[in-house]
């Protein structure tokens, strides 16, 4: 794994000349989570961009007592929770079962009102019980190697702790979209492991950016909708996965999962933006709002380069 150094002081002088500086503890590198709340999470039956159902059965949604996982075989979680009056969600712990059976053992948990379905989150979905459950794992184990342990929901409650102000959804909800690769804002994440992310406001001075992630190399700006506009994917292999798939439809006559049929859509999409766009930043050819998060990438693994003008990365000499 790479060991991304981060330069503080540099950071703390760039962020006094941003248009808008970050809060105490936003900001900074993460890995990439494909899932929503985290993989042990999902593989209740949380899938394609949606986390599994959850109702706060015991108190209320924003300071529950009791939580139930809905799945084929129904888990009751203890929970005692922190709330926090300037934020949607609450931090909980798992009091029994113990040791927690979710999150890779950690027992800390996001709890937010509502419903995530298909790459977005929604406060009103939902009955007036159901709650959405995200891992706080990344938390534990630091930000370089969080790995998938608390999916896109954590992730991003992390980056941008996601305050109650109506400017902070649309925010929160672009951030999900990008921790996963959703580019199209289907719901189907377009990636792969071993991918470091450092994201940022629009607004924010981009030479944070250089410091944070060195070596790493501009993907794109995002909304709630998906893309806004973008540079390059962050699995240059894309190519390669859309024909298996198609192979796999076309060719052996295999049925597709929901999910591979939305790879399929959007990347022949971006394909189009490419070609419709030339040399330099691919847009959609619909507007879908106005850039509100962008970000850098770089492989863990280092072995796959920035293919990148120069004009297009602003931390490029």
């Amino acid at each position: 794994m790479l060991h991304v150094r981060v330069l503080l002081l540099a950071s703390l002088l760039v962020m006094t000349r941003s248009t808008e500086a970050r809060a105490a503890g936003e900001g900074g590198v993460h890995s990439q989570g494909r899932g929503m709340c985290g993989t042990d999470l999902d593989s209740f039956g949380g899938n394609f961009g949606s986390c599994i159902s959850a109702d706060a059965t015991q108190g209320s949604r924003e300071n529950p007592t009791e939580i139930t996982i809905r799945s084929s075989t129904p888990m009751v979680l203890k929970v005692k929770c922190t709330p926090d009056a300037s934020l949607p969600y609450v931090t909980c712990s798992v009091s029994a079962p113990s040791p927690s059976p979710v999150c890779a053992g950690f027992p800390d948990l996001y709890v937010l009102p509502g419903m995530a379905v298909k790459g977005s989150y929604d406060s009103t979905q939902g009955s007036s019980k159901s709650v959405v459950v995200a891992c706080a794992g990344g938390e534990h184990s630091g930000p370089n190697n969080d790995g998938e342990i608390n999916g896109a929901v954590g992730k991003c409650i992390g980056w941008f702790k996601y305050y109650k102000s109506k400017s902070k959804i649309g925010e929160f909800r672009s951030c999900l979209r990008m921790a996963r690769a959703d580019y199209c804002g289907m719901g189907c994440s377009i990636t792969i492991s071993s991918v470091l992310i450092h994201a940022f406001r629009a607004t924010e001075e981009k030479t944070v950016a250089c410091s944070e992630l060195q070596g790493g190399c501009y993907e794109a700006a995002w909304n709630e909708n998906g893309l806004a506009n973008f540079s390059k994917l962050r699995w240059q292999t894309l190519s390669l996965q859309k024909n298996r798939i198609e192979a796999l439809i076309k060719h052996e006559g295999k049925d597709p999962d929901a999910e591979q049929v939305c790879m399929v859509k959007c990347l022949a999409k971006i394909g189009q933006w490419e070609l419709d766009s030339g040399i330099g930043l691919h847009v959609p050819p619909v507007p879908v709002g106005p850039k509100i998060l962008e970000n850098r990438t770089k492989h863990a693994l280092g072995d796959v380069d920035c293919i990148v003008p120069p004009d297009l990365d602003f931390c490029r000499p």
